[in-house]
């Protein structure tokens, strides 16, 4: 866990040390955005499968339950009105105690070429289980942000999306030792820096 935290901490300090500055007017080279999410969970889909006794699946609705996310994007303008990029990040989900590292392919379009746009994304990927018990997932984000600049050189970006998880093969249950798949949809809200 130490290590996922350090790696985000170098990521985040050598782009925002190494890259420069003059392109942040328009939309366009490399970029990296730094961000914080902070997910609304709205329900959770349980399947459950026990060997020669069947499949059975269970609904959760309204948790009022929360989960966040640390995410490093780097990526580059194809252009001023499209980016691509790969994400990586941490994600816990606070329902199951759940740590998982999910990589992703996030695409971009922007409104506008200037320093301030709204923009609509769209994330794609797989998810890797930090505990024993979890084998993999994939995630689907989608949702709209805007670009702004606080300072000169200092550009955030803010959005709202809808996110779906499916953790799948989930073991480590008591006897028979079922095997479990999740599925999660969550609102969220994050927060970043763009550099």
């Amino acid at each position: 866990m130490k290590k996922i935290k350090f790696l985000f901490l170098f990521v985040i300090f050598i782009n925002s040390n190494l890259l420069s500055q003059e392109d942040f007017n328009r939309n366009k080279k490399y970029f990296n955005i730094s961000k914080f999410s902070l997910h609304h969970v709205r329900n959770i889909s349980e399947s459950i499968f026990i060997p020669s006794i069947g499949n059975f699946t269970n609904h959760y609705e309204k948790l009022n339950s929360f989960s966040y996310s640390i995410y490093s994007i780097n990526g580059w303008f194809l252009f001023p009105w499209l980016s691509t990029g790969i994400g990586v990040g941490y994600e816990y989900q606070n329902t199951m105690k759940f740590n998982l590292m999910p990589i992703y392919l996030d695409l971009r379009t922007y409104l506008a070429n200037d320093r301030n746009s709204f923009y609509f994304y769209v994330n794609g990927g797989i998810i890797y289980g930090l505990n024993k018990n979890i084998q993999k997932g994939i995630l689907l984000d989608t949702g709209i942000g805007y670009k702004f600049f606080i300072k000169k050189n200092l550009c955030m970006v803010i959005g709202f999306g809808f996110n779906a998880r499916t953790l799948l093969n989930i073991s480590g249950f008591p006897e028979p030792d079922p095997i479990h798949d999740f599925s999660l949809g969550s609102n969220s809200i994050n927060i970043g820096i763009l550099f």
